[in-house]
């Protein structure tokens, strides 16, 4: 039987590793980064992920004077990068730049993390939403203009899509609104042009991105912020909730990831870079190019927002009877 004296000794043994472990992990976050910092884009270069990520990365450079390098992961819906990066080092010198939103199990049936659980969050860059896109020859002004023609139209139109979270808001609108349309995949934004100019399809969730052409010669227009705020690019159209599509949504962030268990003091560090580079011109003129709502703050603001999503995300994939690949 061990003596009291024993375990005491024992006892103040393990107190000083604990001390001497704090230390360590203090002393690393005071001197971090000492190295180049690789940050993972979960999707191809030239993407829209990769280019808005550089942009971010060089205001936390400036703000690190660390060198911080681009590695595109694509492949997976965003999973393989994700993935890599959960279980890459705890150090904060691997970063995933990604929302998250519709990375889970809602998705991606055999998804092996959680993001919320093997990934911790650094900072929300920004947040913002997808419209309520129509052909302009419709007879419609609004969103609820939009809502009567078609109910009065049960079958008679359909909507495009070329990413389930652009279907899936449409089905939660024809769930809420009692609307009877056929959607229609697409395998790019070329297609849906076609199908727009065609007249084979009356409606879309995006946003610009490939349709500046179409809008340009007012053959589309947007109803809707599918947000409960309006979006600062296009600040005349009606949010969600003000459209009278309250609960109808296609949000999405970009934020920055770090392996879980990564030290709060490198977090926080990472986070503080992350906030200044928001704070820099470039990023500002980035993102008032990209009518992107500029957020930031600490941490927790990219936990609650995809929490969130991933629910929103759920709901919607059971009104559309969506399964994941």
């Amino acid at each position: 039987m061990r003596t009291w004296g024993a375990r005491r000794a024992r006892a103040i043994m393990w107190i000083c590793f604990a001390v001497l472990a704090l230390c360590v992990s203090v002393a690393e976050a005071q001197t971090f980064p000492t190295r180049p910092i690789t940050v993972v884009v979960p999707f191809g270069a030239g993407s829209g992920t990769d280019i808005a990520c550089r942009v971010f990365n060089k205001g936390a450079e400036d703000d690190l004077k660390q060198t911080i390098i681009v590695e595109d992961r694509p492949g997976g819906a965003a999973s393989v990068g994700a993935t890599y990066v959960a279980h890459a080092a705890p150090d904060g010198y691997t970063l995933l730049c990604l929302g998250g939103g519709s990375v889970s199990k809602t998705f991606r049936k055999e998804l092996s993390i959680d993001m919320l659980t093997d990934l911790t969050p650094v900072v929300q860059i920004t947040r913002g939403s997808m419209f309520l896109i129509v052909r302009s020859d419709l007879p419609v002004k609004t969103a609820q203009d939009f809502v009567e023609f078609i109910r009065k139209n049960p079958g008679k139109y359909n909507y495009g899509s070329i990413a389930s979270t652009q279907m899936m808001p449409m089905e939660v609108l024809k769930d809420k609104a009692g609307l009877s349309m056929v959607h229609v995949p697409y395998k790019s934004i070329g297609n849906v042009q076609q199908a727009f100019a065609s007249g084979d399809i009356a409606a879309y969730v995006s946003n610009e991105v490939g349709l500046e052409a179409l809008l340009s010669t007012g053959k589309i227009k947007f109803l809707a912020a599918l947000d409960n705020e309006r979006n600062p690019l296009k600040p005349d159209i009606p949010s969600a909730p003000e459209a009278g599509l309250s609960g109808v949504l296609a949000p999405f962030t970009q934020a920055y990831w770090a392996p879980a268990k990564t030290p709060v003091e490198i977090i926080n560090r990472l986070n503080a870079a992350y906030n200044a580079s928001l704070k820099t011109q470039a990023t500002q003129d980035y993102l008032r190019n990209q009518g992107a709502r500029p957020t930031g703050g600490p941490p927790k603001v990219q936990y609650d927002a995809i929490k969130a999503e991933h629910a929103y995300w759920a709901q919607a994939a059971r009104i559309a009877k969506y399964e994941p690949e």
